[in-house]
């Protein structure tokens, strides 16, 4: 009895929502409405437009025609004009590993504990510095992973089933990384603006 009062109530929600009942629902004619935009009305306020370096940068990054993408996207006049962009710090995968492909292993800075590597990443990089030069000024760093050595699973990829790949003990570490990145970037590389 219960499956047959479940039924009744699904069939008269269905006949009212799609007004089948005929119980006083109007269909409006197309047309019948006109949006009407106001331009000296204002809602909202946009820094701009951007895009994400990431795996785009690290493959661009190294073309010997780079700087034509680099108008292309970041150039006001004759390109798109995007003044934002995202820098993904690279985690660096485990060097015996190849389980990523060439345009999604970003190298990371910290190779193994304590030791920095401030040449790596030199496509991403360039795109940056190219993309500031041609206007860019709103830059933000993310990242996917923390240095491989750092994670659970051994490898900058992720973790089992989806879950937590950071080794507990390291969260400081991971935080003290992304620092000493940003920091390494507006002192020695002038990207002032990242944040």
């Amino acid at each position: 009895m219960k499956w047959l009062k479940r039924m009744s109530s699904l069939l008269l929600a269905g006949s009212l929502l799609t007004g089948s009942l005929g119980l006083g629902t109007e269909v409006s004619a197309a047309g019948a409405y006109t949006a009407v935009a106001d331009p000296s009305k204002q809602y909202q306020t946009m820094e701009g437009w951007g895009t994400s370096l990431a795996w785009w940068g690290k493959v661009v990054g190294e073309y010997s025609n780079r700087d034509e993408y680099v108008e292309k996207m970041f150039n006001a006049n004759t390109g798109l004009g995007l003044n934002i962009l995202r820098y993904n710090i690279g985690g660096g995968d485990n060097p015996s590993s190849n389980i990523l492909e060439y345009r999604k292993a970003v190298p990371g800075y910290q190779p193994s504990p304590g030791v920095y590597d401030w040449n790596a990443d030199a496509n991403q990089r360039y795109m940056l510095q190219a993309a500031k030069a041609q206007g860019v000024n709103v830059i933000e760093a993310f990242a996917n992973s923390a240095p491989y050595w750092m994670t659970i699973s051994g490898g900058v990829s992720g973790a089992a089933n989806g879950g937590n790949n950071l080794k507990p003990d390291y969260y400081d570490d991971f935080a003290d990384y992304l620092t000493e990145v940003v920091k390494h970037f507006r002192d020695n590389w002038g990207s002032h603006s990242i944040a």
